[in-house]
This record gives C-alpha cells, sequence and structure tokens, in this order.
C-alpha cells in the first residue's frame, strides 16, 4: 500500500469499515487527511468513520467541518442529519434533511416540511425513498435491490425490508458489505433471517 496516497489510505479505510475495524479505519482516514487536509471528501468519510463506530458526537462534528468548506453538498447534509437523529435532535435532523433535499431539488421537501411530528417526518421521508425507486424503475432505470430494502426498512416493513435485502446479497451492491456494521441496520440485528443475510455478506477479517 502506498502510504503517500491519500485515495489509498481513504479506500482502505472503508474496507476496514466493513469488517468493523472502526479505530483502524479512523486512523487511516486521518492518515489521508494529513496528506490531503483541506479535502472535504476526507473530512466528512472520517465522520462516516465515527458514525459506524457509533461516535455520533465526533461524526457531528466533521460533518460540520466538512460543510463549512462545502455548504452545498447535499451528501453531508443527509449523513449530519443521520446524526442528530442518533443523538436525539429531531429538529437538527429534520433541518439537515430538508436541505439535502432542497439542494437536490426534490419536491419531498415539501413533504416532509408539512408532516405533523418527528416520526411522521421520517415517514415522509421515506415513503419518497421508495416513490423514486419505483419512477427510475418505470424510467427503465437500474434501480438496486440495497435502495428499496432501506426505504421499506425506515417505513418499518422488515419483511419488505429483508426480502429486498436478500436480492441485495445476490446483487453484490458494494453498500450490502456494511450490513454488519452499518447503525442502520442496528434494529434488525435480532431477527435470524438478516443475521444468515449478513453473515453472506460478511467482509473476511
Amino acid at each position: 500500500m502506498n502510504a503517500n496516497d491519500a485515495e489509498v489510505h481513504n479506500h482502505y479505510a472503508f474496507f476496514l469499515l466493513a469488517q468493523g475495524r472502526f479505530g483502524e479505519a479512523i486512523l487511516e482516514l486521518r492518515d489521508a487527511l494529513t496528506l490531503d487536509p483541506l479535502s472535504t471528501r476526507y473530512i466528512s468519510h472520517l465522520g462516516q468513520a465515527y458514525y459506524f463506530a457509533r461516535r455520533y458526537n465526533e461524526a457531528i462534528g466533521q460533518y460540520r467541518q466538512a460543510l463549512e468548506l462545502d455548504s452545498k453538498d447535499a451528501l453531508v447534509h443527509e449523513w449530519l442529519g443521520d446524526a442528530y437523529q442518533r443523538v436525539g435532535d429531531e429538529s437538527g435532523a429534520l433541518a439537515e434533511w430538508r436541505t439535502a433535499l432542497t439542494l437536490r431539488g426534490d419536491a419531498a421537501v415539501a413533504r416532509i416540511s408539512a408532516a405533523r411530528g418527528f416520526a411522521a417526518a421520517v415517514r415522509a421521508l421515506a415513503q419518497s425513498k421508495l416513490e423514486r425507486c419505483i419512477r427510475q424503475k418505470n424510467r427503465g432505470e437500474f434501480v438496486p435491490a440495497i435502495d428499496y430494502a432501506r426505504a421499506y426498512i425506515s417505513l418499518n416493513q422488515a419483511e419488505k425490508g429483508i426480502a429486498w435485502l436478500e436480492k441485495a446479497s445476490r446483487q453484490r451492491n458494494r453498500f450490502a458489505f456494511f450490513l454488519n456494521t452499518d447503525p442502520f441496520y442496528d434494529p434488525l440485528r435480532g431477527d435470524a433471517r438478516f443475521a444468515a443475510i449478513a453473515r453472506s455478506v460478511e467482509v473476511p477479517k
């Protein structure tokens, strides 16, 4: 591995995250930032490493730092909203999700703004993602099974979510390799069906 190549450290960090080696992934991303300290990608990816490690407040700090350099990055706003949700900051989460949708020109921002209460807003956001998948499919576009899975899981439709996760595992979508470590799937970890799927995509250590 070329120790002087920041992108090598970045890619290796995500390999480590898939394995659950969070501390090592954080160190790799810090090395990437030493080589390229103003990279908003590496700053936000370090936030992702903290997020996967369930160190949400540190993740929030990294996302904010990235947005200070590039306030128009919709994905980082979305990640920041997710981290706020994890620490119980509902208003912060909604504000960041709305900003992400606005930057993408997604009309779902109106639906979320009109929702009554945080739980209703989360459902509205998930429903909008599901409807986007359906629209893309109807246009003949390829839609990764993992996108359907995450939408259904967010809608608390675990049966459909797990069925789509099975399809995602067969597609070998790169995001499926994070089933064992992504906090998003923590509510499903007690489900035997989910555990079997996660084992099938586990990254060897």
